[in-house]
C-alpha cells in the first residue's frame, strides 16, 4: 500500500520546484563553448590515435556485417545496416589520414 505524501510535504516541493525555475531563468551564459566533438567523420578529435583506434573498430564491425550478408545469415539488412556499409569507404578514407598525421 501506498502512502500519500503529506499536504506539508506537497508544499515543500512545489516551493522549491518555483525557486529552482526562477533560479535557471536567471541564469546566463557568457562564454561561448568550446569544440564540441562528435562521431562525424570530418571532425577531429583531440586525441587522433583514439579516434584512429575507433575507426577501425568501426570497420572492422562493416566488414563482419557484409560478410553476415554475403553469406546469408542476415537475411534482408535494415537500411542502417545498409547505410553503414555505404559508409565504409569514408571510413576507409579517414583512417588513412589519420595514420598520416599519428605517424603510422
Amino acid at each position: 500500500m501506498l502512502k500519500k505524501p503529506k499536504k506539508k510535504d506537497k508544499i515543500k516541493n512545489d516551493t522549491t520546484e518555483k525557486d529552482l525555475s526562477s533560479a535557471i531563468s536567471k541564469v546566463k551564459i557568457t562564454e561561448k563553448p568550446g569544440k564540441v566533438v562528435s562521431d562525424s567523420s570530418h571532425q577531429i578529435s583531440a586525441d587522433p590515435s583514439k579516434r584512429l583506434r575507433n575507426l577501425k573498430k568501426k570497420l572492422k564491425d562493416i566488414e563482419a556485417l557484409k560478410e553476415k550478408i554475403d553469406s546469408g545469415e542476415l537475411g534482408t539488412p535494415l537500411p542502417e545496416q545498409l547505410d553503414k556499409i555505404a559508409r565504409a569507404n569514408e571510413v576507409i578514407k579517414e583512417i588513412e589520414s589519420l595514420e598520416k598525421l599519428v605517424g603510422i
